[in-house]
């Protein structure tokens, strides 16, 4: 199914819903789901309470929306983005076998410690640690110091700290000795793009094949993404939103960021506010403001079309979309409902059925 708008992109409650919408999940947005998930099992789902989106929110063109296939058409440029994060995400970082010298961009695995007036310093020294030659990640002189170097080699690097220094700045100007054992060598190992390494890769058997479906998917994402702005710029809105809408989404973007900051930081959200000095309300203001508020006037969108088309989450159509949904999360209703919300779960559909309406009446010229 084709994305009309994002629709509160941080709401992971609702992108579980929709995951058929998506393709698949690095590790990392996995596990943030599955934390967000856990989450919304052992607390009521945040709602949006009721409202008349139309006292809200104004919009009168929202059907036969006309666009260039000119202006959504995916560019080579683009396409060639793609095909190059593919490569990139399948590089391989792999240890040199012969017997060479480092030379830029080798990336070598060292130890080493650093020494002030023949005393190690705090923080300066390192064990296993792989430093990319060229990376300006350690002090001048240092990665160029490597340079010529083989695998087993002890190097003496006798150098200067910069004049101002801000990690330490009792090392600022500071001259200093390096002593460095050199691991190991080795470079980055870029594929070569073949019909092999698309099969390898993705789930197409040739470069032709995945080529055209990355246009056709730029394309989709060009198109809904000119439609979300059209109907944005089609729509007039009130000064004031509902209380219970800018509730909703201050509650549900505060448990997701709980969510992911307790799977990944090891903290909770009360925590992480009271150790940067400020307030909730404060905090999502100047982080996700912007983005709350567009979410609110898409769901204020959705729901002045919904009115306006007599669309409602009820009858036999709704009663699949259930199933469906009963079937992808193997749920029955109560649990679906229990776990994401009813509320919820009904927004899901009359969103999905205003993307179709609309998008199924676009002309492109």
């Amino acid at each position: 199914m084709k994305k009309m708008m994002r629709i509160g992109a941080l709401l992971l409650c609702m992108a579980m819903l929709m995951a058929g919408c998506s393709g698949k999940k690095d590790d990392e947005t996995e596990a943030a789901v599955n934390a967000a998930e856990t989450e919304t099992k052992t607390e009521a789902a945040p709602v949006r309470g009721e409202y008349k989106a139309s006292d809200y929110c104004t919009i009168k063109e929202y059907k036969n929306l006309k666009f260039s296939e000119k202006d959504i058409s995916a560019s080579d440029e683009d396409v060639q983005k793609e095909i190059d994060s593919l490569i990139e995400g399948a590089t391989e970082l792999k240890e040199i076998d012969e017997d060479r010298e480092i030379k830029e961009s080798d990336v070598v695995n060292i130890d080493f410690t650093g020494y002030l007036n023949d005393e190690a310093f705090e923080g300066g020294s390192g064990t296993g640690y792989d430093l990319e030659i060229g990376s300006g990640n350690f002090i001048p002189g240092f990665e160029d110091g490597l340079i010529g170097h083989k695998k087993g080699e002890d190097v003496s690097l006798n150098l200067t700290f910069p004049e101002t220094y801000k990690n330490n700045e009792d090392l600022a100007g500071k001259d200093v000795v390096f002593k460095v054992k050199i691991n190991s060598i080795q470079k980055y190992v870029t594929p070569e793009y073949t019909d092999k390494f698309v099969a390898d890769n993705t789930s197409y058997d040739n470069i032709k094949d995945y080529e055209k479906s990355v246009r056709e998917e730029i394309r989709e994402n060009n198109l809904s993404q000119a439609l979300a702005d059209r109907l944005l710029n089609n729509a007039t809105f009130t000064d004031k939103y509902p209380e219970s809408l800018e509730t909703y989404y201050k509650e549900s973007y505060a448990n997701n960021l709980d969510s992911y900051l307790q799977a990944y930081q090891g903290t909770t959200l009360d925590q992480y506010l009271k150790s940067q000095g400020v307030d909730l309300d404060t905090f999502l203001q100047q982080n996700v403001g912007e983005e709350m508020l567009l979410s609110m006037k898409e769901d204020l969108i959705v729901g002045a079309v919904a009115e306006q088309e007599g669309i409602r989450a009820e009858g036999e159509d709704y009663d699949s979309f259930v199933e469906e949904k009963e079937s992808q999360y193997s749920m029955d209703r109560e649990q679906l409902y229990k776990t994401y919300g009813e509320e919820t779960v009904k927004f899901v559909y009359i969103s999905e059925k205003v993307h179709n309406l609309i998008y199924n009446s676009i002309v492109i010229e």
